[in-house]
This record gives structure tokens, sequence and C-alpha cells, in this order.
């Protein structure tokens, strides 16, 4: 039987994903060979404060809820992975996913700043 270079399982914890495209999930991870399934996924988007150009905001958005298609889960390719992570329980994206009215308020949306699709 061969090994796969992934674990199999199960996660309840908070994961950050960094896939090719420059996109940054955060969310539940279920890791298979062939694929890894994210739930209660986050979008980790930047946005530019349109009075002042020299700041951003990292709004973590819904994808279930920021999104046209409204996915229940993200089926990602292991491959297109760059880097991922446990998300640590005294980090800010962890105080915002617990308390989602602790997140700073974004500027208004602007179509410079939508993600790049899948």
């Amino acid at each position: 039987v061969s090994q796969s270079r992934y674990a199999i399982g199960f996660e309840r914890s908070y994961y950050g994903v960094l896939l090719g495209n420059g996109n940054f999930y955060v969310g539940r991870l279920n890791r298979f060979p062939a694929f890894w399934r994210m739930t209660d996924a986050l979008l980790l988007q930047t946005v530019a404060d349109p009075a002042n150009p020299e700041q951003a905001a990292f709004p973590l958005i819904p994808v279930r809820e920021g999104s046209i298609w409204s996915p229940e889960s993200l089926f990602i390719s292991p491959q297109s992975i760059v880097l991922w992570g446990r998300v640590g329980e005294d980090s800010e994206v962890m105080r915002v996913i617990r308390d989602p009215a602790a997140a700073a308020p974004l500027p208004p949306f602007s179509p410079q700043a939508a993600p790049t699709p899948l």
C-alpha cells in the first residue's frame, strides 16, 4: 500500500490555504489524496481604503455568502496549494472567526478588489 504525502482525515481546526492564483482561504479541511475539501470557507481579501490608498483592510469574506454561486464547500487540488497551516488560536483571524462583529469596518466595495476566480 503506497503512503500518500498528505494525511487523510477530518479536521475541526481552521486552516489557512494559499493557492497558486494568489487567493488565500481559511476554513476547516478534510484531506484526501486526490483533493482537499474545505468547509466553513472564508476568503481573505485585500481591499484598499479609497480615502487613504496607503492603507488596506484584510476582511474575511464567507465564501457561501460572498459569492454568487454560494458553495457549501470548496474542493481544492493539492497541486494548486502553495502553502497551508493551522490558524493560531490567539490570532487576529481566529478572533474574527469567533466574533465577526469584531472585524474592522470595510471600505466600500470596488470591482478592482474582487478576488481571482478559482
